[in-house]
């Protein structure tokens, strides 16, 4: 067995056009789309504004994420590509608007993956602390600015957020993918 692991490469998987793509980074075969829908998000930060945070992960598609990316609840959806950037006020720090620029994809079969879609969302977001019985967590409310469109994610370390469900606990990943967010390191 660990001669045949040895064989096969681990470097990606194949899109549906058959181009190989890696595991790091939005698994995309145009880079410009990308490229557009950030330029895009810049459009809608407020004068004033700086970067609190930029975090990005590729996560499960599961359903309690789907709305903020506005992907449809029956859609074809196994995982979720997002680039979520936080904006604050540069004089008071609070919250201002987020932008989430993110990319739909399934699994066709095991090496086959095809993107249903990149979207990019915008709204408002809030930091807040929660008490429970046994800690203070600080969680950040996403509000888009389609229906539905509402996330809260606990701070659990300065680099890392994790989405929560409807009764406040984190999410659950599956055996390939985490909804932990990472943060990424500024340009």
């Amino acid at each position: 067995m660990l001669l045949f692991l040895a064989l096969v490469p681990l470097a990606g998987y194949k899109t549906i056009d058959g181009t190989n793509q890696a595991l790091t980074g939005p698994v995309t075969a145009n880079v410009r789309q990308w490229e557009q829908l950030l330029q895009e998000a810049t459009q809608v930060i407020p004068a004033g504004s700086s970067v609190a945070g930029v975090f990005g992960a590729t996560s499960p598609c599961g359903a309690a994420v789907r709305p903020l990316h506005g992907v449809a609840a029956a859609g074809p959806c196994d995982l979720l590509n997002w680039r979520l950037t936080l904006y604050e006020d540069t004089q008071t720090h609070l919250p201002t608007v987020f932008t989430l620029a993110s990319e739909s994809m399934y699994f066709v079969d095991n090496r086959t993956i095809r993107t249903t879609g990149k979207r990019l969302v915008t709204g408002r977001w809030s930091r807040n602390q929660e008490r429970t019985s046994t800690r203070v967590s600080t969680v950040y409310h996403l509000q888009g600015t389609q229906q539905g469109a509402f996330l809260a994610l606990r701070l659990i370390h300065p680099a890392l957020l994790h989405p929560t469900g409807p009764d406040g606990t984190l999410l659950v990943g599956t055996a390939g993918a985490s909804y932990t967010l990472s943060k990424l390191k500024e340009l």
